[in-house]
């Protein structure tokens, strides 16, 4: 099996759908031979910032000279983003090589358990068999989807569990409530362990603490930095409670004041003495592609963010209007269907003078002429472009050297803008 046979083969599992359990995945390492149980891991939930989060602390952590594991979900333009050590994706040999061992006790699993392995399941196997190979210091782990029930909730003992800002995502999966969608997100936590909570919306927070307190969780919380000064390549903070002085990070938005003081806060929690050097560098090395991502080429400055849901799109418009205040913005956005459409534009849509709509490469997506519809209802000058890169042509063609292209609203839209814009020669890591 080459890589591309094993990224069809992985890619081929999305037939079984996306299903939450932990049946199918404990069965899975047991065939493995409990991979898993060899890998010291942090585990990050949140509904948004968790893989920001988990970025920064992997940085920091390689920095310190920690062989230091990261697994993140989804990829933004190529499927080895997902695996990495020290900031090296995995390589393609090595999918392919786990992919061929992995079929044999995947098509096992289907047959004990009466149920096909997804592809989520199979790829985090896939990442706790080359960090238990290939061993990593700790691996810095991002749930996928909630946090109880999710495959990546095999970790028995984390090291350390960190929660960043839970908020409505996902409702016909995790529940309607922030008070549940948060016990969801609590479910990482296990008994005796130590858990870093990020700034959370008083609703969420009660339920983290109580579910902590009832499992005698050490809790530390971390409250949002303060920016000193910001620029489009990155900005500048302090933070509260810890003695750092002035750090540069790489990453700009306003949501990455809260990352960054939950993610310094999980290395200060591991007690490892990791010092002001360590942090100092990995956070101004840290790369997170379309978060606030930055470029400028050919007179056209444009920035990349996947917000895909209201607590996303309320985080990108309050970063925009801080940090390109009065910049004209050209809106180039794609949605899925079954995301909540108007609480993801109404932020959005009076920051921009004008807006190119397009469909992201996903069945679920939302047809760009109806997302037209609804961005001109808002009073947005709006045009639909079916395809990625004619939308990003079209809106590069609109904006001036002043204005900003705002690319935006889904990972299977900026993913695929990304590459585009790269190939055009825009500068992005």
């Amino acid at each position: 099996m080459d890589y591309r046979e094993a990224l069809d083969w992985i890619h081929g599992l999305q037939r079984f759908g996306s299903k939450l359990g932990l049946e199918r995945m404990r069965v899975l390492m047991e065939l493995l031979g409990h991979p898993h149980r060899r890998v010291p891991a942090i585990h990050i939930a949140g509904t948004n910032g968790k893989g920001s989060t988990a970025a920064m602390i992997s940085s920091i952590l390689t920095a310190a000279g920690y062989r230091t594991g990261l697994y993140i979900s989804p990829y933004v333009e190529d499927f080895r983003e997902r695996i990495q050590i020290n900031g090296v994706k995995i390589g393609e040999g090595e999918v392919a090589r786990l992919a061929a061992e992995l079929r044999g006790p995947v098509a096992e699993v289907a047959r004990l358990t009466g149920e096909h392995p997804t592809e989520f399941e199979v790829v985090t196997a896939m990442m706790f068999a080359h960090f238990a190979r290939r061993p990593v210091d700790v691996a810095v782990v991002e749930v996928g989807l909630g946090g109880r029930h999710d495959a990546t909730n095999v970790i028995e003992e984390p090291l350390l569990a960190v929660i960043t800002r839970v908020a409505m995502d996902h409702m016909d999966r995790l529940g309607n409530t922030l008070e549940l969608i948060a016990r969801e997100k609590a479910g990482i936590l296990k008994p005796g362990c130590t858990a870093v909570i990020g700034p959370n919306f008083a609703a969420a927070l009660a339920v983290l603490l109580d579910e902590a307190r009832a499992l005698e969780v050490r809790v530390l919380r971390s409250e949002p930095a303060v920016r000193t000064a910001v620029s489009p390549r990155g900005q500048t903070v302090r933070l509260k409670g810890l003695d750092y002085g002035e750090l540069f990070l790489s990453l700009i938005g306003d949501h990455q004041l809260e990352n960054v003081a939950t993610a310094v806060t999980a290395v200060e929690a591991l007690d490892w003495g990791v010092d002001r050097r360590a942090v100092s560098q990995g956070l101004a090395n840290v790369v997170w592609p379309a978060r606030m991502e930055y470029a400028a080429a050919a007179g056209r400055r444009v920035l990349l963010d996947v917000a895909h849901n209201p607590n996303g799109a309320t985080s990108l418009a309050r970063s925009l209007q801080n940090i390109f205040p009065a910049t004209p913005i050209v809106l180039v956005m794609g949605v899925l269907a079954d995301k909540e459409l108007d609480g993801m534009i109404a932020p959005l849509a009076p920051l921009a003078q004008r807006a190119v709509t397009t469909t992201p490469r996903s069945p679920r997506a939302l047809d760009a002429a109806s997302l037209a519809t609804a961005l001109s209802r808002r009073g947005l000058d709006a045009v639909a472009e079916d395809d990625i890169e004619a939308a990003v042509e079209r809106a590069l063609a609109l904006a001036g050297p002043e204005d900003l292209v705002v690319v935006t609203g889904s990972f299977y839209l900026v993913g695929s803008a990304r590459s585009y814009l790269r190939r055009r020669g825009f500068p992005f890591r």
